[in-house]
């Protein structure tokens, strides 16, 4: 029994994916990342019985992702059908022209230079409060940034940084490919000082999308496999990031690693499901204990998003607090914790807010994962391709159960793109007119 229910959250998981790549949706980002960490590696769990908890937990798992993936598909199928495609709606990546106008240039130049603006600022905060970049490491950058408030650099490094880095998908696609390589260098360097492994995706995004939204939406084998290999970089970047994270910063990491023990070590936190792949354990958890934490069962991550505009810090009492603390508290079971976060998947997210009422919670994904496919199909080939990779990011990290930061880095990053876009646009009809 446990064995076909776990295979069948497989399958409800694969169809979505393959649904949301034939209808070219951006949430197709968020479900690979959930096949990745969630149905992949609990469909081995209940096979090879390798897993620290009972048959009966993994169960009732399996029936929670498989009633929120069918109420998520057929939310997903009745809007497709309601709400139809236009026929002059954009295709994402049909022939486009390879050269930029006026406009256009300058505005992608912008892009690059605040890529470099927030690349140096991490430099600079590496120099003046670490010593050197060579002491710099995630932690050291965590307890700046908390210590600081708003008045840390590192955070408005971060706004930059996630606002325009889709420009190196923007440079591949215009088959600009020095300029590509460029920036791709500025974001593998950025995440690399900063440790911090969700900073890598821009990158990959890069790469990837062109090959998701290209005219052909047949699914084939080499596309398969391109996929697979692509997940199977990503995965590991992100071992390799959190490695260097554990070890304290780069020069360290170089000191307590050779390059051989790199794969292997690697290799074993993925077989022990250490890392980003173990985080369904905190899903399961919650399950065991049936919710019965204090802050559970009260939908605050929603709460928090329908709040998003307001800052938490200026005004006190009106939000509540950040969820994903919460949850780190109820996993280690340290209600005095103010700062570990835990981030189950979305699945263990849900259920954490909801309790099995949580399955419900996939009309509102359903719907957001639409309306952000609509708001990205810009005429403008510059916007759609940066929307894109911003919101291709901000489904991967809401994926893995970060909720609330990746809606906040979405929705921020696309305000500050679109302003820096009707700027420009300003910009070139006052010279305009002028001439």
């Amino acid at each position: 029994m446990g064995i076909i229910l776990s295979l069948i959250q497989l399958i409800t998981i694969l169809i979505i994916c393959i649904y949301e790549y034939k209808k070219q949706q951006i949430s197709i980002f968020m479900w690979a990342t959930l096949l990745i960490m969630f149905g992949l590696p609990h469909l081995i769990s209940v096979v090879f019985n390798y897993s620290t908890f009972n048959d009966q937990i993994l169960y009732q798992a399996s029936a929670f992702v498989i009633g929120f993936n069918i109420v998520y598909l057929t939310t997903k199928i009745f809007i497709d059908l309601v709400l139809k495609s236009e026929n002059n709606e954009p295709v994402f990546f049909s022939k486009v022209n390879n050269h930029f106008s006026n406009r256009d240039k300058k505005l992608v130049n912008t892009f690059i230079i605040l890529l470099c603006i927030s690349l140096l600022i991490i430099l600079y905060v590496s120099i003046v409060y670490f010593g050197g970049i060579e002491n710099s490491s995630w932690g050291k950058f965590y307890m700046l940034n908390v210590e600081l408030g708003f008045n840390s650099p590192i955070k408005y490094a971060d706004i930059i940084f996630f606002t325009v880095a889709g420009v190196a998908l923007v440079l591949r696609s215009n088959k600009n490919k020095y300029m590509f390589l460029f920036t791709a260098g500025l974001i593998i360097t950025y995440s690399i000082v900063t440790s911090n492994r969700i900073t890598i995706l821009p990158a990959f995004m890069a790469i990837i999308i062109p090959i998701i939204f290209s005219q052909s939406k047949r699914v084939s084998i080499k596309k398969i496999l391109y996929f697979s290999l692509i997940g199977f970089l990503a995965v590991y970047s992100v071992y390799f990031l959190r490695l260097v994270r554990i070890a304290g910063g780069v020069t360290n990491f170089f000191k307590e690693f050779h390059f051989k023990d790199i794969n292997s070590t690697i290799s074993e936190m993925l077989l022990n499901g250490d890392g980003e792949l173990g985080l369904r354990n905190a899903f399961y958890y919650f399950i065991s204990i049936n919710n019965n934490f204090p802050g559970f069962n009260e939908a605050a991550t929603y709460i928090r998003i329908l709040l998003i505009g307001i800052p938490t810090r200026l005004i006190e009492n009106i939000k509540p607090p950040d969820f994903a603390i919460t949850m780190g508290s109820a996993y280690t079971n340290n209600l005095n914790n103010t700062r570990y976060s835990m981030h189950p998947t979305l699945y263990g997210d849900v259920f954490a807010n909801l309790w099995w009422f949580g399955i419900l919670l996939a009309i509102f994904w359903a719907i957001f994962t639409y309306a952000v496919t609509k708001l990205a199909k810009r005429n403008n080939f510059v916007m759609r391709n940066m929307l894109l990779s911003l919101f291709g990011t901000m489904f991967v990290i809401i994926g893995r159960g970060s909720v609330y930061n990746g809606v906040f880095i979405g929705i921020q990053g696309a305000l500050l793109l679109f302003l820096l876009y009707y700027l420009s646009q300003l910009s070139m009809k006052s010279k305009l007119k002028y001439n």
